[in-house]
């Protein structure tokens, strides 16, 4: 029984094998394509614009508060100091605590403020970044079905141990620069300074 069942195994394994080295496979890197995208590009410029423009204000408030802080220092000074009388100091322990509350608010808003614009970076970062990975993800399925690939792969994934999930992609399966070519066959100009500043 053994001796056909071999036989057998073999000869329905052959098909399968010879239809194996007939498919046509692509490897792309995705993190180069990513990184290459004028898209990419434009986004990650925009959100570091964005992100200068949160700091500034931030600054700007932290500014604020350090100028209270120095106020209220100086009011705790004339608040303690003997040479005014108790009406004066009571006075100033009034403008003291006023100033110090307003401290609390503004520490406190500066606080949320900060939260609240690092996490819509983070959103929009995410909303971007989802949808330049979608407009490449369709570019790959289009070149695909265009050039008869059957799978392709993405030779830079890694696996949860930090490893490339390929560890060995020959270079001819590499179509990593026909996809960066086909999603920047629309780009615009770049824009070059020289001409800029000559004009």
């Amino acid at each position: 029984m053994k001796k056909l069942l071999l036989p057998l195994i073999g000869a329905l394994a052959l098909p399968g094998i010879a239809a194996a080295q007939q498919i046509k496979i692509g490897a792309v890197d995705m993190g180069k394509v990513f990184a290459e995208y004028y898209k990419t590009k434009k986004a990650e410029a925009e959100l570091k614009d964005r992100a200068a423009g949160y700091e500034k204000d931030l600054k700007n408030r932290a500014a604020e508060l350090q100028k209270l802080q120095e106020d209220g220092r100086k009011l705790e000074e004339d608040a303690e100091n003997p040479a005014f009388n108790e009406e004066k100091r009571s006075e100033k322990r009034k403008l003291r605590d006023a100033k110090l509350t307003e401290f609390r608010l503004l520490a406190q808003t500066l606080n949320e403020t900060k939260n609240t614009r690092e996490r819509e970076l983070r959103e929009q970062q995410g909303r971007v970044r989802g949808a330049i990975v979608e407009e490449i993800l369709k570019v790959v399925q289009d070149i695909a079905k265009r050039d008869g690939y059957q799978l392709i792969v993405d030779k830079a994934g890694n696996t949860l141990s930090g490893v490339s999930a390929f560890l060995y992609v020959q270079d001819t399966l590499d179509i990593t620069s026909s996809i960066v070519k086909e999603l920047n066959r629309n780009a615009p100009p770049a824009n070059d300074k020289k001409d800029n500043g000559k004009k």
